[in-house]
């Protein structure tokens, strides 16, 4: 979530990493070094300032489960219901700067190694800037040096040399009027169809829950972000391997994710309504996420040739009346249904 949910009030949740999550790499694409997260959920503002999100900080720990399930090797959660068991976990911006200078310090990191990163709560973006900004929980909408610049993540991102690093944002970028969507209405914006020009740098990729101008949706019916929804479910869903080689990868996910989303949108609310998510930027080669589980594989096929299958105890033949029609239908056995249909 992160090139805002709409310059207000967005709801991000920046993964920055996830396409470097892998529990299978190969040779060519990025190296199989460690995997680290830091994900920050921000539920609750000063209602003088945002309102709150329902799910901004339920998203955030459900992304932290699903890395440490994929073998992160750590990840950092910052939520305000643990920075109430230990304040240095509290979502603030001065919190989060160190946090996020203490993630992406250089020395830190090999080159063969994977960076994430995940905010869930408002962004927002004002009139006349292509700065975008992340809403820490402390946030004043008066004084930008209490919000946190993007622009500056992604400076930091491109120094740490870790082999990949991206991010996914799922937050609003445009002035949105629904009360389901991530973003402050209250913010002067610019025009809606104004595209962004600022892009990550190299070697940073960003995946956004929507494109410019666009609403990034919550639902209460899944209790979820609908893009976070959607890009959790792909990482297990076998239907994301579109090409059946049992793994997930950046750009299978995208699609997924991006079908979904749209289409889900578009059904709860409204065929008029429209929410793309978009990758920007760009990685090395082909990223491997996630390795699914062999019986996800696409069923071997009868042989052509060769030692036939083995063959199916016939059940006797019986023929039934349809009570409907009042047709007389024959039932195949099931190794007579073999025996035609072998090649």
């Amino acid at each position: 979530m992160l090139f805002f949910r709409s310059p207000t009030r967005m709801l991000w949740s920046l993964v920055v990493v996830l396409g470097t999550l892998s529990m299978s790499l190969q040779r060519g694409s990025v190296a199989a070094g460690e995997r680290y997260a830091l994900i920050v959920g921000v539920h609750q503002y000063d209602k003088n300032e945002l309102r709150s999100l329902p799910y901004a900080e339920s998203d955030a720990v459900a992304v932290a489960e699903r890395l440490k399930a994929l073998g992160f090797r750590r990840v950092v959660l910052m939520t305000q219901t643990l920075g109430a068991k230990e304040a240095r976990f509290l979502p603030t911006a001065a919190n989060l700067r160190d946090a996020v200078d203490g993630f992406l310090d250089p020395k830190k990191w090999e080159d063969d190694d994977s960076a994430v990163i995940v905010l869930s709560g408002h962004g927002v973006q004002f009139k006349g800037q292509d700065v975008s900004y992340f809403c820490p929980m402390d946030a004043n909408l008066g004084k930008q040096a209490t919000l946190i610049d993007i622009n500056d993540i992604y400076r930091r991102m491109e120094k740490c040399p870790a082999a990949f690093k991206l991010l996914i944002a799922d937050c609003c970028r445009n002035d949105p009027q629904s009360d389901f969507s991530r973003a402050r209405a209250e913010v002067d914006l610019d025009s809606v169809t104004r595209p962004q020009r600022v892009k990550p740098p190299g070697g940073v990729a960003a995946f956004f829950s929507c494109s410019a101008g666009e609403k990034a949706f919550e639902s209460p019916e899944l209790r979820q972000g609908v893009f976070t929804h959607f890009l959790l479910e792909g990482l297990s869903d076998p239907k994301t391997d579109l090409d059946r080689d049992g793994k997930v990868d950046l750009d299978e996910l995208v699609r997924f994710t991006r079908r979904n989303v749209t289409d889900y949108v578009s059904d709860q609310f409204g065929e008029s309504t429209i929410q793309v998510p978009e990758l920007v930027g760009r990685t090395r080669g082909l990223v491997p996420i996630v390795e699914l589980a062999k019986t996800t594989s696409r069923p071997a096929m009868p042989p052509l040739s060769g030692n036939p299958p083995p063959k199916l105890q016939p059940d006797a033949p019986k023929i039934i009346t349809s009570k409907a029609t009042g047709m007389k239908l024959l039932l195949i056995p099931a190794g007579e249904y073999l025996r035609l249909f072998r090649f």
